[in-house]
This record gives structure tokens, sequence and C-alpha cells, in this order.
């Protein structure tokens, strides 16, 4: 028993006006380029038959919904080059959601009208159009001259239903290709998304999402890459006033200097004392008074007058920070 194959079919209507035409099926791997025509991003080419149908099928597609565009162009060689640059204006395009075992029709709409109708057999398919719509209705709404209030406002208004329309479809890849609208850095919601990335959690729900579903693909590592860049890393209401700084060195010059004056002091405490000065007479009745002996002894012992020892003992006291005999026994 052979297994079978996922085949996918891509087929459209595009009218006797376009039979002289090229479609050109594409691979969008960068939301960054999704308006445009890119030669890398080109799969297959092909040419509508007499009654302007086409269709592209096959095999080889990633098995994952992806975002692709059919554009069909009627430029001729000199004019290639522009068009691939997105200059050429005989062109036509439709970006879709889609994998590799989907069925879809682009049927004809009102007045030959290309590529205003999508039929899938993959719900996400149209999600990409209810996005455009909503930028179709913003290109409307802003009105002429507006001032720079009304812009924001109607920045913040146009951003927020951007963000939901896209959440509402429940296909990641439908709000990557809103995320690329809104962030984009020469755009008019880029300061309402910055703004909104500082205190809105959905932007890192939508990283688990995309890791879930497309943990391989190079449009979730860009995401988180640029995420990344994007978020604020401090905000003025965030950061240090000024004045902790200057309460903060204060505190530092205050504990430098109390600990320079224990220094200081505890330096002072265990810093010995001078030996003081003691004459020859003085320094013998030192060690007669460790001796034991008594005034009159020490007078008779060398040959002094009483009263001439009670002045020696004097001065002794005086040089030793003493007061009686028994604080000099103790030097």
């Amino acid at each position: 028993m052979v297994d079978a194959v996922a085949q996918f079919r891509f087929d459209g209507q595009l009218g006797s006006q376009w039979q002289d035409g090229k479609v050109y099926l594409s691979l969008i791997e960068d939301y960054r380029k999704v308006h445009g025509v890119y030669p890398e991003q080109v799969l297959a080419m092909t040419q509508p038959d007499s009654l302007g149908q086409f269709y592209f099928e096959g095999a080889f597609l990633p098995p994952a919904n992806r975002i692709y565009r059919i554009h069909v162009d009627q430029c001729d060689e000199t004019q290639a080059n522009g068009h691939f640059l997105g200059h050429c204006l005989n062109s036509k395009q439709l970006i879709f959601i889609a994998n590799n075992s989907d069925s879809i029709s682009l049927p004809m709409g009102f007045e030959q009208q290309l590529f205003c109708e999508i039929v899938s057999t993959n719900t996400a398919s149209s999600a990409l159009m209810k996005v455009d719509s909503v930028v179709q209705d913003m290109a409307f709404d802003i009105g002429p001259n507006p001032t720079m209030a009304a812009k924001k406002l109607k920045a913040n208004q146009w951003m927020e239903n951007l963000r939901s329309t896209a959440q509402n479809t429940e296909e990641p890849l439908a709000e990557l290709y809103a995320y690329g609208i809104i962030s984009d850095r020469t755009g008019e919601l880029r300061a309402s998304y910055l703004d909104d990335l500082s205190r809105n959690s959905y932007y890192e729900t939508l990283v688990l999402r995309l890791q879930t579903t497309q943990a391989d693909a190079a449009f979730t590592k860009q995401y988180e890459t640029e995420l990344r860049q994007d978020r604020p890393v401090a905000t003025d209401e965030a950061a240090i006033p000024n004045w902790v700084y200057v309460l903060l060195g204060i505190c530092g010059i205050s504990l430098f200097l109390n600990m320079h004056y224990l220094r200081t002091i505890r330096g002072m405490k265990t810093k010995p004392k001078p030996t003081p000065t003691l004459s020859g007479q003085e320094q013998k009745i030192l060690e007669l008074i460790k001796q034991d002996k008594t005034n009159k002894e020490i007078a008779q012992a060398l040959f002094v007058s009483l009263s001439t020892v009670k002045t020696h003992i004097n001065n002794l006291y005086k040089k030793l920070g003493v007061q009686n005999r028994e604080e000099v026994k103790n030097l």
C-alpha cells in the first residue's frame, strides 16, 4: 500500500484582459517583505490559458501554514526588474495563508475584479484579507490636514483595531502580519505600538503561540529578535531620581568620616603613654617606694630631710600621673 502524499492546488480566473500576463506563486518568510514582489520569494510561474484560468499544484510546500502571494503582471522584459522591486503598475497581487494540503480557488469578482475572494479548505486563508480591510479603512479615516492630537488618537485606535482584528482570526500568522504593519519603523502607528509594548503582555503571548505552531520558522526568530530590540529597558518613570544618588553620596561620606573618627579614637586608646623623665633622686625614691619604705626610711637612706623626700614624692606623683603609693606600686 502506497502512502498518500499531501498535494496542494491553487487556481484562479483572471479574465481576458490578463491572458498575456504571467502568474507567480511566492512564499513569504519575512513579514517585512509582504508588500512588493521579490525574486527570492518566487516558487513557481505559469501563464493563464485562453480563458484566463491558471493553477499551481504539487507537493513542494511546507506542511504547516505559511503566508503566500499570487501575483499577475503584464510587464514586458524592460519592466521586469522594476516590477520585482515593486514599481510595475501592470500587476495585481493577493496574499493568503495556506499549507501543502490546501485547495484554494480565486474566482473573479464583480466586473471581473481580481483577487477579491478566496475559496479555501483552510479557514485561515482569508485571515490576511480581514487585516487588509482594516488597513484600507484607515486610509480614509484620518481626514485632510489632521492635528497632531487627532493623529495620535486615531493611531492608538487603529493600532488596537488592527491588533484585535488579527487576534480574533486565531491565526498567529495573521497576527504577525498585523504586527509588521503596526511596528513599521516608518509607519504612523510606530509610536502607539511602542507605548503599547511597554504595558501590554499580548506581544509575549504571541511569542509563545508562534513557538507552539511555528517553532522552526525564520519569522518566529525574527519576531523574537525585534521584540527584544523594541522593548524598553527603562523609562523616565522607572529611573532612580537624582536626589537618591545625592542622599547615597552623603551617607557614604558620613560613614567614611565616622569610621575614620573611630579608628582615630581606637588608636589613641591603644597608643602607649610616653615614659616620664625622672631625675636621679626621683628614680631612687621610686625604687624605695616599690620596696614599701616609709618617707622617714627614704630620708635616712638618701641622707636628706623628710620635707625634701615629700617634695620629691609630689613631683614623682605628677610625672607618673598617680595619686598614692599603691598606684605607684602597680606601675
